[in-house]
């Protein structure tokens, strides 16, 4: 099956060839960690740690997909029509910023989103703030 890895440290882009879900989340070093999944597209989804854009902006590489800013390495796959795993055909383009001050800039610029957490439409979080308790 055909998946792609995102890595923001290095900030590469490259499609790899995998046996398996599984094994593709091992070479994003995704394997041991929670994980979130979620849509970039209609025909690609994410895998990324759940609590990215929690660790602290100076240690932590950043890239936007679509607009939505996430943190450390992403793992993307295709989405069929019932949802399956289907081969990566195409992706968007991440955009890597080399620091927080430059993601700030894209969010000011209305380039991304700030991520933000809302419980009963309070916000209770936003990046770059420390993880909620």
């Amino acid at each position: 099956m055909r998946y792609a890895i995102i890595n923001p440290k290095k900030q590469t882009l490259r499609a790899i060839d995998a046996s398996s879900f599984d094994v593709a989340l091992d070479v994003a070093e995704l394997a041991e960690v929670g994980r979130d999944h979620g849509l970039v597209t209609r025909r690609v989804a994410i895998v990324v740690y759940e609590y990215s854009l929690y660790v602290p902006p100076a240690e932590q590489h950043y890239f936007a997909l679509e607009g939505k800013l996430y943190g450390g390495n992403a793992l993307l796959y295709g989405v069929g029509d019932a949802g399956e795993t289907i081969d990566l055909t195409a992706c968007p383009e991440p955009t890597f910023f080399k620091s927080a001050a430059d993601v700030e800039a894209a969010i000011y610029l209305g380039k991304v989103e700030r991520p933000v957490v809302a419980r009963d439409e309070k916000v209770v979080w936003k990046w770059p703030d420390p993880q909620p308790e």
